[in-house]
């Protein structure tokens, strides 16, 4: 523990309401004093067990494993919400740093608007989304067609060219066949380099679970939804 930091202790089995989670989120952004992402933010805060974290020191901050009872993308989506409302504000590198207005409320001397707490309790329950697998029919003629012509050897994206359609809505299809837990080769159409990125800020991630935290998460600029959907079933196998 260093010098002048409290380990925080939350009762067993008592969970905060949401104006306590986001006081928490806004401690870690201080805590953490603009040198990181959403991401190491979140992790922090869940109490993720990873090697760079204990390298860092990141353990031993007072705010660490305060959410645990939360997933790493829900407390990302509620950083988003701080964002838009001001509280916390993007530095560079997409690292976050706190505003004065984020501190007002960090320190209770300012409340959340009610905007902004319909956009928290939106951001909080991100994942409740639909299924990949629910949103067809175990007999999809679509689905059909596409694994005829991925078992002919062609990739996603010439699939995709071929049926005229959104490479998105291809990946779409390959989602749902993941979430039956159906297997085929992808690792002609992957880079290591955003798997290896996507092993570290999405770990646990299973077809289904939200994709906006994870994309705005990431260091690449612009990752298309098609290219972030097949490099996410890979790391959801492993």
């Amino acid at each position: 523990m260093r010098q002048g930091q409290r380990k925080v202790e939350r009762p067993e089995g008592e969970t905060p309401n949401i104006e306590t989670e986001v006081r928490m989120i806004l401690s870690a952004v201080a805590r953490m004093e603009g040198q990181w992402g959403a991401h190491k933010i979140a992790a922090v805060l869940c109490g993720a067990e990873q090697q760079w974290l204990v390298e860092e020191g990141l353990d031993e901050l007072s705010v660490y494993g305060l959410l645990s009872h939360l997933s790493q993308l829900k407390v990302i989506a509620m950083l988003g919400a701080l964002e838009e409302q001001g509280l916390v504000r993007r530095g560079p590198y997409k690292t976050l740093e706190l505003t004065l207005s984020g501190g007002a409320v960090m320190t209770s001397k300012r409340s959340l608007s009610a905007e902004a707490m319909e956009l928290l309790q939106k951001a909080r329950s991100v994942r409740g989304i639909r299924r990949p697998g629910e949103r067809y029919g175990d007999d999809s003629p679509t689905i059909a067609k596409t694994v005829k012509l991925l078992e002919r050897g062609l990739s996603p994206a010439a699939i995709a060219r071929r049926r005229d359609m959104e490479p998105s809505t291809i990946a779409d299809h390959l989602l749902v066949l993941a979430d039956r837990g159906e297997y085929f080769e992808l690792s002609d159409h992957l880079d290591e380099a955003l798997l290896d990125e996507l092993r570290d800020k999405a770990p646990g991630w299973r077809p289904g679970d939200a994709l906006t935290p994870i994309r705005e998460a990431l260091d690449e600029e612009e990752c298309d939804w098609a290219r972030l959907k097949l490099h996410l079933i890979e790391v959801s196998r492993q």
